[in-house]
């Protein structure tokens, strides 16, 4: 497979695909590659969101909420439906599972709509590393997996090695708001 140029859209200049590119080392160009501005960063600073990256949280917590109601409705319909015919050990517990993972679900509907009313800006000050797949891009910040695009994802992806610069990492929940180089003050 040969090398194709292509554009990244907003995010600056034509790349190759698989060229190797040195991790971003300014705060300019993470902004380019993780698309956030520099009012979004100073914001982050000091624990605020900016109305964008707000409405991306609640977009995102709202999605959770939905997804998490149907499934709690549709373990209430199972558990309606095959509660009054169980009648072995096996069923019962099967039963018990069902209960277990709805109060699950509404757990973390709950945690969800936390997040949606009182968003917490949380820092990680480390190396950053890729993780997830294409479909599912993740990039891990110590413990965390944090949801960037895909397009961003990319572009780490063709680092020529693991990078080992330390970044100041600003997030909500799982959500990558800004990041910028930390040297240790």
């Amino acid at each position: 497979m040969g090398l194709r140029a292509f554009q990244l859209h907003d995010l600056g200049p034509t790349f190759d695909v698989g060229a190797h590119v040195q991790p971003p080392a300014t705060v300019e160009a993470l902004t380019r590659w993780f698309g956030f501005s520099l009012e979004e960063l100073a914001l982050n600073r000091v624990g605020r969101l900016s109305a964008r990256q707000r409405q991306n949280v609640r977009f995102q917590g709202l999605c959770i909420i939905v997804v998490g109601g149907a499934l709690v409705l549709l373990d209430m319909v199972l558990t309606a439906t095959v509660a009054p015919t169980a009648k072995t050990t096996a069923e019962n517990l099967a039963l018990d599972a069902l209960v277990l993972l709805n109060a699950v679900i509404v757990v973390i509907i709950g945690l969800a709509a936390v997040e949606i009313l009182l968003p917490r800006v949380h820092t990680f000050t480390g190396p950053l590393c890729l993780a997830g797949t294409p479909r599912s891009p993740r990039l891990r910040a110590g413990d965390r997996l944090l949801v960037i695009p895909y397009r961003r994802w990319q572009r780490w992806q063709r680092l020529n090695a693991p990078d080992r610069q330390l970044y100041r990492t600003y997030y909500v929940g799982r959500t990558l708001l800004s990041a910028e180089p930390w040297n240790g003050s």
